[in-house]
């Protein structure tokens, strides 16, 4: 069973706000739909699964605008029954679940690495970007050159500078140590000789 909206977010009032035919929302939807959740100020249902995951093209009426045709709620054409047949509803239920299981497991990313371990990566990815806006506010090139013809290199600033970074910083040369051979964000020939 899908886990649903924060009680908080499923506002339950004695008299909803009615609009110029008469129709109002209704509490009762919030059994029917697990994803449901009303805003007073806009007086508008939303999609708390796609506002809260949703990315990239999403449906605004249930994410950004909210939903007022209470008259149609309920009908098959224009109504929640078809905002669930979505296929980016159902996407962002996914995420949902998956969050939710890794909270329940304990195994949210952030637990995944000890302190110490997160606090060198993030070191080590601070120290990449260092010296890349040092580079380029000097309006300098990143790469260095291969020749096909004679197979010889050069490195390029970018490489040379964190060469030299390293070697100037302990705790940089330190973190280069644990840095996975996956996630050390040079390219594999520059790692090689690091």
């Amino acid at each position: 069973m899908i886990a649903s909206v924060p009680q908080n977010n499923r506002i339950v009032l004695e008299a909803y706000p009615k609009s110029s035919d008469g129709r109002c929302f209704n509490s009762r939807w919030y059994s029917l739909f697990p994803w449901l959740e009303y805003d007073v100020k806009k007086d508008a249902a939303f999609c708390y699964y796609c506002r809260t995951y949703g990315t990239g093209v999403q449906e605004k009426t249930f994410t950004v605008e909210g939903f007022r045709g209470w008259k149609n709620a309920m009908t098959s054409d224009k109504s929640f029954s078809k905002h669930e047949k979505w296929q980016a509803h159902k996407i962002n239920v996914a995420r949902h679940v998956e969050k939710v299981n890794r909270s329940d497991q304990n195994i949210e990313v952030s637990t995944l690495a000890n302190k110490p371990t997160l606090e060198k990566h993030r070191y080590y990815v601070e120290s990449i970007f260092d010296v890349i806006r040092f580079i380029s506010s000097h309006e300098l090139s990143l790469r260095g050159t291969y020749d096909i013809k004679t197979h010889s290199e050069s490195a390029g600033i970018f490489h040379s500078l964190f060469q030299y970074t390293i070697k100037k910083d302990e705790r940089l040369a330190e973190c280069m140590k644990t840095i996975p051979k996956n996630a050390s964000y040079l390219w594999p020939l520059f790692r090689m000789r690091l």
